[in-house]
């Protein structure tokens, strides 16, 4: 940006406009984001740099932001405002995500997946088409999903059910996804589902259910037992078990045990198996696989892994990731500080997370600490930021201004709460009232002040 003719004195240019789409920083040298150029005499014909940021967002849609340029000052205040329009590409690709691509279902039993939208829908409400290529082998329920501009990141489930028959033979079948609506037409294209269904006539293992929820700290069942009678002693060693998640196949006896053993006379009593979450200092959620190895003799020498189906254990973690900022309003004299304090409430699943710091509105408003750092050691420990408003005597006014906080490398969080900035005018007992006169309390100050007449 620069002028096309030399003024007759300052001329202040004020950038606006850019809503969600866009920040704009027209002094990359000084904190903050800084939303006016200042022009005299000696620079009024030198190029000056404005920065344009795209922000992110959650939809998948392209979008646009218009900038308005307003001069003001010396012989500039009658010249009329310029815009310039920015094309936003958006980086998200429409989509959904399955929690599996490939499953196992028994007969007579179940497997449970979730889908999620990968962006936030535009122009309405999508919907998801549920279809399984082989209903007499597989059931999917419900048979579509609906997401919204609300929910479109909360994951829904879908569960395959095994159809039971007569024959001795494994089965597979394939679950599609067709997704309508809102911005989600030709050319998304959401992963299949394998699904294998184990048969229950042969030898192979009965577990139910194959796929649990615990919380960090909490606990939950699942059961096992044999399809057929064995001809020896058959055992059942559980396994899959991490830091993340413990299996216990007898709670009666101390310590975890990962061993079942079944024979002729229980082959077919469900025994039970408790599952524990282990508590983490980490924000995120964790899905551990659960197996089940078989040892016998007969036709359960081998058993095939559709025969022996595991357990998808999803752990919901106990600390919700996010950004605490404390206060989120300050009040600042010109010329003066305030401070205020930013944390995490849950430490950063690997490396560091960043909060960039960054203002906006009134001008003048800095922040000491624009980049903010936190990792595994000091995620919980308050930083402090220094807000410093500017003085600016010639206002007479209060001013408002709001600090940006965004967040990377944080999981789904990408942003903290805003503080707003009240840059409190300190400028007293003369401001200008309707009429645009000066009011004075006193003789003294009247006497005080110095008027240049020309």
């Amino acid at each position: 940006v620069r002028l096309d003719t030399e003024p007759t004195g300052p001329v202040t240019v004020a950038i606006s406009g850019g809503g969600d789409a866009v920040t704009v920083d027209a002094d990359a040298t000084v904190g903050g984001d800084q939303s006016t150029l200042l022009f005299h005499a000696a620079n009024w014909d030198t190029a000056r740099t404005v920065t344009v940021r795209a922000l992110e967002d959650d939809d998948g849609a392209d979008g646009s932001a218009t900038l308005t340029h307003d001069p003001s000052g010396a012989d500039y205040g009658g010249v009329a405002d310029v815009d310039v329009t920015f094309a936003v590409t958006d980086d998200d690709a429409k989509g959904a995500t399955p929690s599996a691509t490939a499953l196992t279902a028994q007969e007579n039993g179940a497997a449970v997946y979730t889908l999620v939208l990968d962006t936030e829908p535009v122009g309405g409400d999508v919907r998801v088409a549920v279809a399984s290529s082989a209903t007499s082998t597989v059931t999917a329920s419900p048979p579509a999903l609906t997401f919204t501009a609300e929910n479109w990141d909360v994951p829904q489930a879908i569960t395959l059910s095994g159809v039971d028959d007569a024959n001795t033979t494994d089965d597979s079948a394939t679950v599609s996804h067709a997704a309508t609506g809102a911005d989600y037409g030709s050319g998304v294209t959401i992963s299949d589902v394998s699904v294998t269904v184990a048969d229950d006539d042969a030898a192979g293992l009965k577990v139910t259910p194959t796929s649990l929820t615990v919380a960090e700290g909490g606990t939950a069942t699942y059961s096992v037992r044999l399809n057929v009678a064995p001809t020896a002693t058959t055992t059942v060693t559980l396994g899959g078990a991490t830091a993340k998640v413990t299996a216990d196949a007898d709670p009666n006896t101390p310590g975890d045990q990962t061993a079942l053993s079944f024979d002729s006379t229980n082959w077919e009593t469900a025994r039970t198996v408790t599952v524990t979450g282990v508590a983490d200092a980490d924000g995120e959620d964790e899905t551990v696989a659960l197996t089940h190895a078989v040892t016998g003799a007969g036709a359960y020498a081998s058993v095939s892994l559709a025969r022996r189906p595991g357990v998808e254990v999803r752990v919901t973690d106990a600390e919700t990731a996010g950004v605490v900022v404390e206060p989120t309003t300050l009040t600042i004299d010109e010329g003066g500080t305030a401070e205020y304090a930013v944390r995490l409430s849950a430490p950063p699943a690997s490396g560091t997370a960043t909060v960039a710091v960054a203002s906006s509105g009134a001008a003048g408003l800095t922040a000491a600490s624009s980049t903010l750092s936190f990792d595994a050691a000091n995620w919980n420990t308050a930083q402090t930021v220094v807000v410093t408003a500017v003085a600016d005597h010639d206002r007479l006014t209060d001013a408002e201004g709001t600090l940006t906080h965004a967040v990377t490398n944080y999981g789904a969080v990408d942003s903290g709460p805003d503080v707003r900035v009240t840059a409190r005018n300190t400028t007293e007992d003369h401001d200008a009232d309707a009429d645009g006169l000066i009011e004075i309390d006193s003789l003294a100050k009247l006497n005080a002040m110095r008027w240049d007449v020309n």
